[in-house]
């Protein structure tokens, strides 16, 4: 994306080969569609500045709250109601909902 702006994909599953992250300052995270493999515990590994954003991406709205909660972060991230949004979709598809959050 730049000489500024690095772009790493590290995975939940339990035999994926990541690359080591633990001492990575990110400054963001995207959460696409998370499914039972991405746990609270595996996210506290990650380091962020702080001001970092989250954006979290689900199906629906209950998915998208139940997500936040599962997770557990609402500890060390702000979320507005405001800062929810649905995208807009033909009426063939289902839209996606998504709500952003900046890191304490």
């Amino acid at each position: 994306l730049g000489p500024e702006i690095a772009v790493c994909y590290i995975s939940s599953r339990p035999h994926s080969v990541n690359i080591k992250f633990e001492e990575v300052l990110f400054g963001g995270l995207f959460l696409y569609l998370c499914d039972s493999f991405v746990v609270a515990d595996f996210l506290k590994k990650f380091l962020f500045l702080k001001g970092a954003t989250l954006c979290v991406i689900c199906q629906d709205r209950s998915s998208l709250r139940q997500t936040i909660v599962r997770l557990e972060l609402e500890d060390e991230w702000q979320f507005r109601l405001r800062d929810e949004f649905q995208t807009a979709s033909s009426s063939d598809d289902k839209p996606l909902y998504f709500l952003t959050g900046r890191h304490i």
